[in-house]
Parts: structure tokens; sequence; C-alpha cells
């Protein structure tokens, strides 16, 4: 059975439809009658019968096919339709008997507003209206009593819904398979209390099955009540289930609510909502929705500090930096399910702030609603002292079960400091000089996840396709500030997987992979420095310095004879990367494992080698998973040194998953 709004407009068509036959086929008959009065009456009246009969059985299965306040008014005080929805009802049967005379009208060149001066009034027709309408009720209710009930599905469709077909063999757990099958169909259709019972009879070898179902009464929602909802705001509780009383009670609907609200994560109990009376058989049961909040999700302060190799300055003698973390989450903000998160971090090399906002479902849609604001000023190896800010805003949705897309809007102004060799002039002290790039772009992704836990999986896989454009026009917004417009145009597409496979009960294969690519068009056949691939370091190729697994070597002049090295990190248009680790239990949560890296970064595909590769093995003594992610210390060293590179090796400290 359709919803509400759309047997309205069933309704309202039908309506329309009918009131068109009737005067159409009385102006008609008026015409070619030639004065006979009874030839006329006749030509109006089969047309009538004939278009009503058609009515019915099109729209009869829809909206029940009322097409009078009469039948609609009858059958609320029968209560088998709820007095706000009999008058929809009725607001859409006037409304579909003006369109249908006016569209009479004009089909025939009449004016459409037209005055009536004959006096339809008198006991008489008061009484023959009367009469017609009792006459009416009579013959549907009657007609209803003694007619068995219909199937909401034709039988065809039921058949094909069976997976046990005829010459099959009998098998009792397949029939059972089907009886649910056919029971979950009439749930669907409101009949919630239907029986479905399989009616077998032996002759010989053969067997033959009746499918029995009895339907019993179409179940209709009534008053519906939200309780333990302390934060979370009626509305936003009901924005997820598709239910409204006077809605047919369907076992899709019940089942989406339910999951829906899971999707808020904002409650503990799986199932909130029940139905008292539902299993008394009662045609209308009222709906009520108990929900559990976690209120530990709301308003939660974060304060920590750490430390990490990634973070290390680059003046800094110490092979790590460290730093200071705080921020605010709120996961209920202002009682609408919407995430809130502010998080602001202050290190030696390091000044991080980022605030972003999720709903989960935009406006009870099965959309994610996301946006984002951050900054950053760090000192790094590869740009110099960089300063940037950007933000985000998108829509993403699940499009199967795992399978997560999504659509963002980016702008971003990156600004960091390039090295200049000195030369002798009025520039000789001049080192450094601070270029800025803006981009604007449009990014689309897919993800297909099927790890058993997204931080610390144990098995299964994530695969995540990436795809970015960039042009000038959708950096416009920034043009009324003081930053420089970005000019670049570019494509980056990439591939980034993680496979977890438990080799036995204590051994555990990770791998990774990643393929990033960017396509600058027109222009400089790179991209801007900032948009570049890197790698080396915690998270990308381990045993390399941070960025350095492809260097630019600059050499300069300091005294005569004396010439100074700059290995400067340069990144490139292509990067791949494989991550394997081999993890084993110590004393859990206490791990150990020893890993291989290899990977490349270069400006394309064209004349790529095997010997472009960069290797780094090494061996991670302790590997702690937490409930966050993987806190691990290792030790790596490269296979294949360069310049600039160290041959003792690269301690690296890690919290998260490597890929």
């Amino acid at each position: 059975m359709p919803n509400l709004p759309q047997r309205l407009v069933c309704e309202a068509l039908g309506t329309a439809l009918l009131l068109a036959a009737v005067v159409g086929s009385g102006i008609m008959a008026q015409r070619l009658s030639g004065g006979n009065n009874a030839l006329a009456l006749l030509c109006n009246t089969l047309p009538t019968g004939a278009m009503l009969t058609v009515l019915i059985l099109v729209f009869g299965p829809l909206s029940g096919a009322h097409f009078n306040p009469a039948v609609s008014i009858a059958l609320a005080i029968r209560r088998e339709l709820p007095w706000p929805n009999a008058a929809a009802y009725i607001a859409a049967q006037v409304g579909g008997g003006v369109i249908g005379v006016w569209t009479a009208h004009l089909m025939f060149e009449l004016p459409v507003w037209q005055l009536s001066f004959t006096q339809r009034t008198g006991t008489g027709q008061w009484l023959a209206e009367q009469v017609a309408t009792f006459g009416l009720l009579l013959t549907i209710f009657g007609c209803a009593a003694r007619t068995p009930t219909a199937l909401p599905y034709e039988r065809r469709f039921l058949f094909e819904s069976l997976t046990v077909e005829p010459g099959e063999p009998y098998n009792a757990a397949a029939i059972r398979d089907d009886a649910r099958r056919l029971e979950r169909l009439m749930g669907d259709a409101g009949y919630q209390s239907a029986s479905i019972e399989p009616d077998p009879v032996r002759a010989g070898d053969l067997l033959a099955l009746t499918w029995v179902i009895k339907l019993g009464p179409q179940t209709h929602l009534g008053p519906v009540f939200v309780r333990g909802n302390f934060v979370t705001t009626p509305e936003t509780v009901l924005e997820q289930i598709p239910l409204r009383p006077g809605d047919p009670l369907t076992t899709t609907n019940l089942e989406r609510g339910q999951r829906n609200l899971g999707f808020l994560q904002l409650f503990n109990n799986a199932l909130p909502i029940s139905f008292p009376g539902k299993e008394e058989k009662r045609d209308v049961v009222p709906m009520l929705v108990q929900v559990e909040e976690r209120y530990e999700q709301y308003s939660v302060i974060h304060v920590g500090a750490g430390a990490s190799t990634d973070q290390k300055p680059p003046d800094s003698s110490l092979p790590i930096g460290f730093y200071l973390r705080a921020g605010y989450e709120n996961r209920n903000l202002l009682g609408h399910g919407w995430n809130f998160t502010g998080q602001a971090a202050y290190g030696t090399s390091l000044f991080r702030g980022n605030v972003s906002f999720l709903d989960r479902r935009f406006f009870g849609t099965l959309f994610r609603f996301d946006t984002s604001l951050n900054y950053l000023q760090q000192a790094t190896a590869r740009l110099g002292d960089i300063r940037s800010g950007g933000g985000s805003i998108g829509f993403s949705r699940e499009m199967y079960p795992g399978v997560d897309a999504g659509i963002h809007y980016n702008l971003r102004n990156t600004t960091h400091t390039e090295s200049l060799l000195r030369s002798e002039g009025p520039d000789a002290l001049l080192s450094t000089i601070q270029l800025g790039t803006t981009v604007g772009s449009l990014s689309f992704n897919v993800e297909w996840l099927r790890l058993d836990n997204r931080l610390v999986p144990t098995r299964g896989f994530r695969i995540d396709a990436i795809a970015e454009v960039a042009l000038p026009v959708l950096s416009v917004p920034l043009r009324p500030l003081p930053f420089p417009i970005g000019d670049d145009t570019f494509i980056k597409v990439g591939v980034h997987s993680m496979t977890v496979v438990p080799l036995n009960s204590w051994l555990a294969l990770r791998l990774g992979l990643r393929f990033d690519h960017g396509f600058p068009l027109g222009g400089p056949p790179l991209l801007p420095k900032v948009e570049r691939f890197f790698a080396g370091g915690d998270t990308t190729l381990r045993g390399f310095k941070l960025d350095r697994a492809r260097i630019d070597e600059v050499r300069f002049p300091i005294y005569p004879g004396v010439d100074g090295v700059e290995y400067r990190p340069i990144g490139g248009n292509l990067r791949i990367l494989q991550n394997i680790d081999l993890q084993f239990p110590i004393s859990p949560p206490f791990y150990g494992a020893v890993f291989m890296d290899n990977g490349v970064v270069a400006d394309s595909l064209d004349g790529l080698t095997a010997s472009r590769f960069r290797h780094g093995v090494g061996v991670s003594p302790l590997l702690i998973k937490l409930p966050i992610g993987d806190l691990s210390f290792s030790w790596a060293w490269p296979l294949d040194p360069g310049p600039g590179d160290t041959k003792i090796g690269v301690l690296h400290v890690n919290i998260g998953l490597l890929f």
C-alpha cells in the first residue's frame, strides 16, 4: 500500500478522471442526441459506469478508490480510515473534481468558469441523494463482506518470489524459507498478523503444494510516543522513522526506522521501536519509541600530549617533536544528532586547529552532510615554514552495505617557504622566499569497507578511490580576500587499499597499497609543490627520513673552493607505495612486527622502471594495539640508500594505521 501522499495523489487523479468523463460525456450526449433526452441520458450513463469500473480497478489497490466524500466519511466512522486521513481524502477529492470539470470544459472549448441557474433543491432531490448515497455505501460494504479478501500482490509476482519450483525434489527447509518470504511480503503490505501455511497433498511420488494465506486485518499506525529522550528532540527521533499516523505498518519501513536510529549512534538499545497491541491483531496500533541515550558522548573535552617523529623540527637534534593537544566534541549538538568537533594542537614545530560539523541524516534523508575548516602552521623539511588554511563542504551516503560514496567542494590556501641560492648583489642575504598557492576543487570518493574493526582490524579489507578536479573558477569565493588566487588546473586520482589476513591464531599479515597520480592540465608539467606527493617517514616508506624518498641535490659555494650541499624533498606527480607487515603477539595488547616497504615518487609512469623504486626493511619490537589504533615503535633501514640517506637506520614512532 502506498504512503499517504501517494494515496492522495491517486485519489485526486481518479476523481478528476471520473468527473471529466461524467461532464464530458454529458456535453457530448447533449450535442449529438438531437434533443432526445432518453438517448442523452443513456449516452451519459454508459461511459460513466465504464469509466468508474476502470478507475476502481486501477486505483482500488492504491488508494481504495473512494472518489466520494461520503465513502471516506463512512470508512472513518467504521475506524477503517483515520479521521485526519479522511479529511485529506476529501480535500483531494474536491480538488480533483474541480480540475476534472475544468478539463472537460477545455476539451469542448467551453468557458472554464460557468454559473448555473438551474435550481437543484427540494425534498425530492434531497431524498434521492440520500437514497443514492445509501445504495452506494450498501453496495460497497455488502460486497466487501461477501467477497474473499484479495491479495495485495498479483499471483504471478508471488509465484516468482518463491524458490521452490515444480519438478524439484521436496525440500522442507526451502519451503520454510518461502513461507518466511511470503510472510515478509504480506508484512510489507501492512498485514502484520498474516499467517502463511503450506498445504502439501501427496499423490504417489508427486506432491501438490498449496499456499494458504490468511491476511487478517491490515495494521495502521495510530498515535506515536517518544520516551527516554532527555537530550535528543522528538523531531530528531521521529525524522529517522519513515512511519506516520495513519500509514500502514510495513516491515521494511519498521526495519529502516530501527536502522536509521542506529546510524545516529546516540542510543544504546538496538531496537527502540515497539507497537503495543500488535500481537492482539489490532487494526490500529500505537508506536512507542523507547530510547536509551549515551550521555558519555555529549560535551566531551579532550586534553593530551604526545610525541612523533613526523613532527620533529627540521633544525632539531632530537629525533622526535613534542606537542600538546586539546579538543571539544559533541555528538548530539542541540539535541538534533549533529556531530561537532573542534581540536587544536601546539608543539615544537606546529600549530594546528580544525573544526568539523556532521549531520548523519541530512533533513531526514540517507545523505550525510559534513563541513570542516582547518588551519596549519608548521616547520617542515619539504616546504619550509608552511601556513595552510582551508575548508570543505559535501555530502555522502551509503550506497550498498559497506560501500560509501561522497562529493565535496574544497578550498585551500597554502603559503610555504622556498629556499634560494645565495648570490652576490643587493639580495645576497636573501635566502628564502614566500610562495602561495590557492586551490578550489571538487572531489569524489568511494569507500568499500570490509574490516571487522576500522581502527584495530584483525581481518578484512578496505579500498578507497578518490578523484579531484581543480579549476581556477572554483577558487572564486576567495578572490575578495588577500590571498593569491590559483590559476592551477589539475586532476588527481588515487586508489588506497589495506588488507588484513590472519595466517593462523598468532600470526597476521597486513598489506597496504597506495597509488596516487596528478595530471596538470596546461601550464607547468608539474603540480604545485604543495599539491605534489611525497614519501619517506612513518606512514609511507620507513627507513627513509620524512619526505626524502625523492630529493633534489643542490650545491652552492660557501668559500672559495668549498661548496655546501642541501638535499631538498621535491615530491612528484606520481606516488606508488606498498607496505607489508607481519605481526605476532608478545602479550596482547603488546605485539611485535617485521616489515618491508617499497615505493617510488616520480612525475609520470612514462619510463618508470623497477630500478627507481626505493626499499626499506625494519622491525617493530613494540606495537601496542589501542582502541584508537596501533602505537608502534620501529627501527628501519633503507636497502638502497642514496645521497642524504642514513645507513644506520631511522627511528619511527606512529599511532594509527599506516595505510
